[in-house]
């Protein structure tokens, strides 16, 4: 799972669940969420489970899950709202405007890696006019839905989207944001305010991740010399992939912590944009 957190900050007060906002995100290996307070969202809680590895959320996954869920004490009080992402999911973007309900399940025809036994889900992300398209495994949807009543599910595409747009410099035309995880990493590409190319990538390699940026850079015109590169997610300054990046890309840099979550003291030790999909959460 890599990086694990379990960070409770001494305002948290059980007894006013009812009042916090609770994000989770959910990979095939791992779970990791937290709890805000729901008028200042400063950011109450956070803690990671590990999950048995199960590529693609096969259906005796959601057993893990379930039991997972009910051994964590945090998980089992009412919150006032419950977002989850799922990481890792193949997703499919259409624009608002083509986007027809009775065909959505058309949108994601040629997505590899999908569960045969599955729900149709579709977020919308309004300052976008997208719809994100993808297939959940059912049995594992239905477990969430139970342990959690007042449930939103998403996929992690949409809070990385959203979260990456509400971050583009004012007055800078052309931006990139990746988001990584253990392997693999988000990748978005935005010009005006509008999105020119979305895709998640599994990577080997921080000569993966290089080729993987360098050609959707080439693909859509924009110039490493001079288009800004902003990173999140589980990467460090010393790595490989960061050391890479910054000799072929001139502006690249990591994203300041989210002006939409307060950090208190325990948790503010922490990077605040390792998780930056999680928070992004509360904008969805």
């Amino acid at each position: 799972m890599g990086v694990t957190f379990n960070v409770i900050e001494k305002e948290f007060q059980r007894g006013r669940t009812s009042a916090y906002q609770l994000s989770i995100l959910i990979g095939v290996d791992s779970l990791v969420y937290s709890v805000y307070e729901g008028t200042t969202e400063q950011l109450l809680l956070l803690k990671s489970l590990s999950l048995p590895p199960n590529k693609n959320y096969a259906a005796e996954y959601a057993s893990e899950l379930d039991s997972a869920i009910g051994r964590e004490d945090f998980l089992h009080p009412v919150y006032q709202k419950v977002r989850i992402a799922f990481h890792d999911v193949p997703v499919s973007l259409v624009p608002t405007r083509l986007y027809n309900e009775e065909e959505k399940a058309t949108y994601i025809e040629g997505l590899t890696s999908q569960p045969a036994d599955g729900e149709v889900y579709t977020d919308t992300i309004e300052p976008l006019r997208l719809r994100v398209v993808c297939k959940l495994n059912e049995a594992v949807t239905d477990v969430v839905k139970a342990r959690f009543s007042n449930v939103r599910i998403f996929n992690a595409a949409t809070p990385f989207l959203i979260g990456s747009h509400r971050s583009i410099p004012e007055g800078v035309e052309e931006t990139a944001f990746a988001c990584f995880r253990e392997k693999s990493f988000q990748l978005a590409l935005f010009r005006q305010g509008g999105l020119l190319f979305y895709n998640r990538f599994e990577y080997q390699a921080a000569s993966d991740v290089l080729y993987f940026l360098l050609l959707a850079y080439e693909q859509h015109g924009l110039d490493p010399d001079h288009v800004p590169l902003f990173l999140s997610g589980h990467l460090l300054k010393d790595s490989e992939i960061y050391k890479i990046l910054y000799r072929y890309v001139a502006d690249v840099s990591f994203l300041p912590g989210p002006s939409y979550v307060r950090f208190g003291k325990s948790i503010s030790s922490l990077d605040p944009n390792l998780l930056f999909p999680l928070h992004a959460l509360l904008l969805c």
